[in-house]
């Protein structure tokens, strides 16, 4: 194993290490009870430490801690919920409360008629033990073996499960994220660079105008008019939207998720986020997303530790998008 891997290793454990102290600490002032089971969930996303605990309290409650547990509240603790697991009820309201640098629990308020209470809390943790524990991979070249199909080749799994087996029977990291990055401005040049397209034309007729105005060359920007006011009449049909507007549409998350499919039904799809960068062809600048990259969570378990497939853009179907809305403003 090569140096960086043994040192990432070891950075991995005492982070792991960190993390169990803390709730260890948090147990043992708690000390309510017997603990019959643990399982722990990593929020990977939001770098959060999910815990559950389930209790067994003494029949004889005077074994209870009869003064108000403090408990620390560094790392954003707090506890969630306090349930009765016989009736379901949540006891947290009542037997919990906040005060300055405290979590403040009083035993005395959990009823006397049960004796199984589970027990959920929240805390955060280290980014970088959440980084060390996941392995993600994307495909660096999309394959493109069907013609409408853009296949990008996905997995997300815990590195080393042996890591949190050494503190933890039953491990969860949830909502997992792995980006995909999707050139969205070759598919809309597919349909754009048509020779007799009417939209690059009119942007040409208008860039002539603008540049027959900067350079004072009014026979370019005459040119340009003549060019313009030819497609304005003959071949754009009366529409009150924006045409830039309608194509970048396409890339709103709730529309581009219409060309992303997932062939693992453990991977979810959850957002599409536009590139800062533009589109051009050739020298002239489009205003729409020269890219998008796609999100998808997946949740992985000690018993399921990887998950893997495939991402589709359905490119076919975009382009089909494209020339409907060019087909909406233009006679074609």
């Amino acid at each position: 194993m090569a140096k960086e891997q043994i040192a990432a290793s070891q950075s991995a454990l005492e982070l792991a290490q960190g993390a169990s102290n803390f709730l260890e600490q948090i147990w043992k002032k708690l000390n309510i009870g017997d603990p019959i089971s643990t399982s722990v969930t990593y929020l990977y996303p939001k770098s959060q430490m999910k815990t559950t605990r389930i209790y067994r309290l003494p029949s004889l409650r005077r074994h209870l801690p009869s003064n108000k547990i403090d408990l620390p509240t560094g790392n954003n603790f707090q506890i969630l919920n306090i349930f009765d697991l016989d009736t379901g009820v949540d006891y947290v309201n009542t037997s919990v409360r906040r005060e300055e640098n405290k979590v403040v629990i009083d035993p005395t308020k959990l009823p006397s008629s049960s004796d199984r209470f589970m027990i959920i809390t929240l805390n955060d943790v280290d980014r970088a033990l959440l980084r060390a524990m996941v392995d993600l991979r994307v495909s660096e070249v999309a394959s493109r073996e069907e013609k409408d199909k853009e296949r990008h080749w996905i997995v997300a799994a815990i590195k080393d499960e042996n890591l949190l087996r050494a503190f933890y029977k039953d491990a969860t990291l949830e909502d997992v994220d792995v980006n995909v990055g999707i050139k969205v401005d070759r598919y809309y040049s597919t349909v754009l660079r048509d020779v007799d397209n009417p939209l690059i034309r009119l942007m040409r007729a208008n860039q002539n105008i603008f540049q027959g105005i900067d350079q004072n060359r009014r026979s370019l920007e005459r040119v340009g008019r003549k060019a313009r006011e030819r497609i304005i009449k003959n071949e754009m049909k009366p529409t009150k939207e924006n045409i830039f507007d309608a194509l970048a549409r396409l890339c709103l998350p709730q529309m581009f998720r219409n060309y992303i499919s997932v062939d693992n039904p453990n991977f979810a799809y959850i957002d599409a986020r536009r590139s800062e960068s533009l589109m051009t062809l050739g020298n002239i600048t489009i205003p729409i997303p020269s890219g998008m990259t796609v999100t998808i969570y997946t949740t992985l378990r000690l018993a399921e530790s990887a998950q893997k497939g495939y991402l589709v853009f359905d490119r076919g179907f975009f382009c089909e998008d494209v020339e409907k809305i060019l087909r909406s403003h233009f006679r074609m």
